[in-house]
């Protein structure tokens, strides 16, 4: 016997149960690994001057994909949305090929020890955001989260990427601190540590083991910001599976047209979360771990 059960992002699920039951996910959720067909539903939000507020109008998908030194597109799904609400269903995707070497490798040599794939030579592409129109603007979508956290004074970031993958990869290292400088002008006009000049930033990852199965696979990242007395950032990272029930899907948007990706060097964080908490995202573009982008 089975009920249904609702996830805060308003997904449902059925879940077996003894007796006849009503109830409410409020715990992270799991998403399966090895999924034949990915879908992504939910309220979608924009950032206030201090909050998320849901969004209530309508928004075309223009594509999704993800980032891998300039934007891929991945085709092959549809949807839009509708009301304020996502819904975007993909099967194997149609573009978007490269194989799994070649989208982790370099970024996880740099930051973690004995990186390993298992199998480097296996095809997988991702979708780590929409880009989106309508009102009048261009936008990208994330599944995110940003809260403060008093222990550290700075900010818990969370995201997910979804990746494909053909068979499964077995991809893991061991933790490590590196020291990131600043180097925003070789990476798409985006600077990743808060403006140039900022002399860069520590960044410590945790050990990770993750299996992708053959189909679609959510990855979790998570990062806390720290700042010492000194003034100097330090950002832990924590690679696992998994697209948690209190993620959001949200909405960065730039009014008037023109392309999302233009961002000048130097500028503050283009999410309008940045500009109204003033909090800093040093994810950058070129890297699977840290590009929601």
């Amino acid at each position: 016997m089975t009920v249904r059960a609702t996830i805060i992002d308003g997904t449902a699920i059925a879940v077996p149960l003894v007796q006849n039951a009503v109830i409410t996910v409020t715990a992270p959720v799991v998403t399966p690994p090895g999924l034949a067909r990915l879908d992504l539903r939910g309220p979608v939000y924009t950032w206030g001057w201090y909050d998320l507020e849901r969004l209530t109008g309508n928004r075309t998908i223009r594509s999704a994909g993800f980032w891998h030194w300039d934007w891929v597109e991945v085709r092959g799904g549809s949807g839009n949305i509708t009301g304020g609400n996502l819904n975007f269903s993909i099967s194997r995707p149609t573009s978007g090929w490269m194989t799994v070497q070649n989208y982790f490798g370099f970024d996880g040599a740099e930051i973690f020890d004995h990186f390993h794939i298992s199998a480097p030579n296996v095809q997988m592409s991702a979708i780590s955001m929409f880009e989106t129109y309508g009102n009048g603007s261009y936008g990208e979508i994330f599944r995110e989260s940003w809260t403060w956290n008093p222990a550290t004074q700075g900010y818990i970031g969370e995201w997910v990427t979804y990746i494909y993958v053909q068979q499964d990869v077995t991809i893991s290292g061991t933790g490590r601190t590196t020291f990131m400088g600043c180097n925003c002008a070789v990476w798409d006009g985006y600077c990743p540590c808060w403006g140039c000049g900022c002399g860069g930033y520590y960044l410590t990852t945790n050990t990770f083991n993750i299996t992708l199965r053959a189909g679609w696979n959510a990855m979790h990242m998570k990062e806390v910001e720290r700042e010492d007395v000194r003034g100097v950032w330090t950002y832990e990272l924590t690679v696992s599976l998994g697209d948690p029930g209190h993620l959001k899907w949200i909405l960065e948007e730039w009014g008037g047209g023109g392309s999302p990706h233009a961002a000048s060097c130097c500028a503050l964080d283009r999410s309008g979360r940045a500009q109204a908490d003033g909090s800093r995202d040093t994810r950058d573009r070129r890297s699977p771990f840290r590009a929601r982008r």
